[in-house]
């Protein structure tokens, strides 16, 4: 039996007629209900130049009642429709232009949508109309709901915008704690999908804003529920934006600055140079304080003098920062950066003469003792044997659980390849329990199975128990704890140690009953009165007065990076 896959020739015909019909009888179906009763114009009413827009937009659309519908695919012919527009009345969509400017557009989302009621909506041409009843949902389990589509915008304004605002504030939280934001799974409600997603669903048990998010991403309400990877990019890029901006915007106040570079690969090999300024801010409240902020990471594609100077000028001139304003730069003593001739701080003061260069005071320590160091074959033997013995211990369990046994209150640890006075917790064992260590060594040699640990241990604990060995952990644990020491006093002395000194000065000269000021080094501070002075007579010197006071203070505290 075969079956007809196209309509026959009398029965595209008569439906062509019946959708002719239908469509002359509904004409004019529309004008039932754009007007108001309220609305109606009175006779003797004079008529403004709004109305007469739209009386002459009826006329022309008047002219086009009727719009063709797509019957026949070989014929093509259109059977036209009314649309009539009266008069603007943004309740009622009827009244609505056909073509609606970006302002009409913006009218009706502020407005959002409207509910008309006790109005009976015409039907189309397949006998379908809108009720009332399409303003709500009966669920499977038979309960009412609310449609959301169709009620006002301005609650659901309100609940995305309290959405976002817990959104980043676990963006800040997370970046504030330097802690991940993803897991191996990026859903809701699955184990190890990250503390990202991990605070949305705790804030969800305590919170009705996300307890009501999570309820429309769940029941698939929404699809747009910002708690995707790209999203949060989005948040922290977001963020970090607006506080660089902050700290360029007040850089650009205090207008004279130091650059502080290094450079250090990341996890993906990819050389990254830090950026960190060092400028004086001046409060409303007259408070001086040196600021040093951290800025951003620069990727660095060419690590000669040269290529760092063009990212750093590259980076400043992107951030609105004029190099001619750098006083100072400090950076470490590679000789890409500190090269008097073609390194980055010799081609900077190429540029800029004021730019003076400071190396970094505790690189250069750091770069002394690991010289020191490699210059003594006794030195290279004595720490390689230190990293041995941690090796041996922290390689298995069974082993750390003897050195515990033996060993009270210090534990060993590694050593540090950049930072050479931290290797001092590292000799610290062995100065002060040498002994408790050799009965570990002698106790894994005689109770191990693995006969490379027990060949370990009987080599370790007969080379730390030479008086040479003994010699050298004295010696080496009296140089590092001094060098620590001053390191720290260094620190904490460059943060609090000047205020400290002009106190206890002060002091000194009342007690000697000297006035407690600086004396004029070139005249500089002199002319800094002198134009404190002027101030009182011409206050349009302030700016120039607080530039040279910045860079003078700029001067006195020089920058080091850390």
């Amino acid at each position: 039996m075969s079956y007809r896959k196209q309509p026959s020739g009398s029965q595209k015909r008569k439906q062509k007629n019946e959708i002719g019909l239908a469509v002359e009888a509904q004409k004019g179906s529309i004008l039932k209900f754009v007007h108001h009763e309220n609305n109606e114009v009175d006779q003797d009413h004079h008529v403004t130049s709004q109305d007469n827009f739209y009386a002459d937009e009826a006329q022309e659309m008047q002219e086009h009642t009727e719009q063709s519908f797509e019957t026949d695919a070989d014929t093509k012919q259109e059977i036209k429709t009314v649309e009539t527009v009266l008069a603007w009345d943004i309740d009622y969509i009827g009244t609505w232009l056909q073509s609606l400017n970006n302002e009409y557009r913006a009218i009706i989302l502020e407005k959002g949508p409207v509910r008309i009621k006790g109005l009976e909506y015409p039907k189309d041409i397949r006998g379908r109309k809108f009720t009332k009843n399409n303003y709500y949902k009966r669920l499977s389990n038979g309960e009412i709901v609310n449609r959301r589509w169709l009620v006002l915008l301005e609650s659901e304004k309100q609940h995305w915008r309290r959405v976002l605002e817990h959104l980043l504030s676990i963006v800040e939280y997370l970046s504030t704690n330097n802690l991940a934001f993803r897991g191996s799974i990026e859903k809701l409600f699955q184990p190890q999908n990250g503390n990202f997603l991990g605070l949305v669903q705790l804030l969800g048990k305590f919170d009705t804003v996300m307890s009501e998010h999570l309820r429309r991403v769940t029941e698939n309400e929404i699809h747009d529920h910002y708690l995707g990877p790209r999203i949060q990019n989005e948040l922290i890029m977001l963020m970090s934006n607006k506080v660089r901006d902050k700290i360029v915007s007040l850089v650009i106040l205090a207008k004279y600055f130091a650059v502080i570079l290094d450079c250090t690969p990341d996890i993906s090999h990819q050389e990254q140079m830090s950026l960190i300024v060092r400028f004086v801010h001046i409060s409303d409240s007259a408070q001086i304080t040196v600021k040093e902020l951290f800025i951003t990471f620069l990727e660095v594609q060419d690590t000669t003098g040269f290529g760092l100077l063009q990212t750093l000028l590259d980076e400043l001139k992107q951030m609105g920062l004029s190099i001619m304003n750098i006083r100072g730069q400090g950076y470490d003593n590679g000789a890409n950066m500190k090269g008097c001739i073609s390194g980055m701080q010799a081609r900077l003061l190429r540029e800029n003469p004021r730019a003076f260069f400071v190396p970094c005071a505790c690189h250069s320590l750091n770069l002394i003792l690991c010289d020191m160091a490699k210059s003594s074959v006794e030195a290279i033997a004595f720490f390689g044997l230190l990293q041995r013995i941690y090796v041996l211990f922290s390689a298995s369990t069974q082993r750390w659980q003897i050195f515990k046994a033996h060993v009270n209150g210090i534990t060993i640890k590694p050593l540090s390849e950049t930072r050479w006075e931290s290797r001092v917790e590292s000799v610290k064992t062995l100065r002060y329990q040498s002994e408790e260590v050799y009965e570990a060594l002698v106790a894994i040699s005689e109770e191990a199975r693995d006969p490379k640990a027990k060949s370990e241990a009987q080599s370790l604990a007969s080379e730390i128990s030479s008086f040479k060995f003994l010699t050298s952990v004295v010696i080496w644990y009296d140089i590092l704890v001094k060098i620590s020491s001053v390191s720290k006093f260094l620190v904490k002395y460059r943060e609090h140690g000047f205020k400290e000194a002009q106190v206890t000065a002060r002091e000194l000269a009342q007690a000697l009953g000297v006035e407690p000021k600086f004396p004029c080094a070139n005249g500089s501070v002199k002319a800094l009165h002198r134009v404190n002075t002027a101030l009182i007579k011409e206050p349009a010197l302030l700016l120039r007065s607080k530039q040279v006071y910045q860079d003078f203070c700029l001067r006195q505290t020089v920058p080091c990076a850390v």
